[in-house]
């Protein structure tokens, strides 16, 4: 990236090649202050136009109409994680900065109102008292939200596990009869804290199936 910033500030679309390669092409029409790994696209209110749902260096999440525009930002806090690019040293001066990776943000149609739904996890994010630099997680959940016209509302969330939340993904479950159902995946790691010494050499793979209301009955 420009300046030794480990993100650039423009995304770009991939062309691909014949030959299978990739040739960068047009930027993507983004407010600025995004990076890839903090937003999706979905069309949440239906009028077939993506609108921008991204989390923000506090964990606030936020949607935006394509012009940057912050239609609602949410109180709670979301998407915490403790992956990110720099060094724990990283700081503002020189122009060089530690910059957190949110967990992912899942569009979805989850409640079959043909709009996208989104689905982020909830990483308890504490603060140790000398360890400013360095993330601690006081527990987890993932949550699922919709739009109501002015606000994201939530639809549900998983109970809260103690550990943290490494990642998460929604499959489609066709393989019996009946209605198709969603079944949410997502591991735990058996420890939350920061320090390499510490990590969890396992985790656990939890399995929740998603079923919508009018399936459910």
């Amino acid at each position: 990236a420009p300046g030794g910033q480990p993100v650039s500030p423009t995304i770009y679309r991939l062309i691909r090649k014949p030959d299978g390669s990739y040739d960068k092409g047009e930027p993507l029409p983004l407010p600025s202050g995004l990076n890839l790994f903090d937003f999706t696209r979905a069309d949440i209110d239906g009028d077939s136009t993506l609108e921008i749902v991204a989390i923000d260096r506090k964990n606030h999440l936020r949607v935006m109409d394509r012009a940057g525009k912050v239609l609602w930002q949410s109180g709670s806090t979301y998407g915490a994680g403790k992956n990110f690019f720099g060094t724990l040293s990283s700081t503002d001066k020189g122009g060089h900065r530690r910059i957190y990776i949110p967990t992912r943000i899942i569009a979805r149609d989850l409640n079959g109102d043909g709009r996208a739904d989104i689905v982020v996890g909830r990483n308890r994010l504490a603060t140790i008292k000398f360890f400013k630099r360095l993330r601690y997680f006081e527990g987890s959940s993932i949550a699922a939200l919709s739009w109501n016209g002015s606000a994201l509302e939530p639809l549900w969330e998983t109970r809260k596990i103690s550990g943290y939340t490494a990642d998460y993904q929604l499959v489609t479950n066709t393989g019996k009869k009946g209605p198709a159902t969603l079944q949410l995946y997502f591991a735990e790691t058996e420890s939350s804290y920061p320090f390499v010494f510490w990590e969890a050499e396992s985790c656990n793979i939890h399995v929740y199936e998603i079923r919508r209301k009018k399936e459910n009955r």
